[in-house]
């Protein structure tokens, strides 16, 4: 029973140490990310674009198929695909940003 209680201590050590290691990195990476164009630029707030909402998935027909999946050796899946009508013409809003430049924005939630 110690043996398994040094284990777990080693193990939890191990994440700890690899955790503080890479969290710099990873602050680093999200700060040098873009900032969104209402942030740089004068265009419509995020918060007033025109929103698509996706239909919410029906999770027994998702678990039904993860298991037929799962039956035939197949991987998990990682997203549920639905057909959408969305188009620049039909969804969304143009903006004039510059001379030379035309933004498309969409909500998806």
């Amino acid at each position: 029973m110690k043996l398994l209680h040094i284990g777990w201590s080693l193990a939890a050590a191990l994440v700890l140490t690899t955790t503080a290691a890479f969290a710099p990195q990873a602050q680093a990476q999200i700060e040098n990310l873009p900032k969104p164009i209402d942030e740089t630029v004068a265009v419509t707030a995020r918060d007033a674009l025109p929103v698509f909402v996706v239909p919410d998935i029906d999770q027994h027909v998702v678990d039904q198929l993860e298991a037929q999946d799962a039956a035939q050796g197949l991987a998990p899946r990682y997203a549920i695909s639905f057909d959408v009508d969305i188009t620049p013409d039909t969804h969304g809003t143009w903006e004039q940003v510059s001379e030379s430049m035309i933004v498309w924005r969409l909500r998806v939630r």
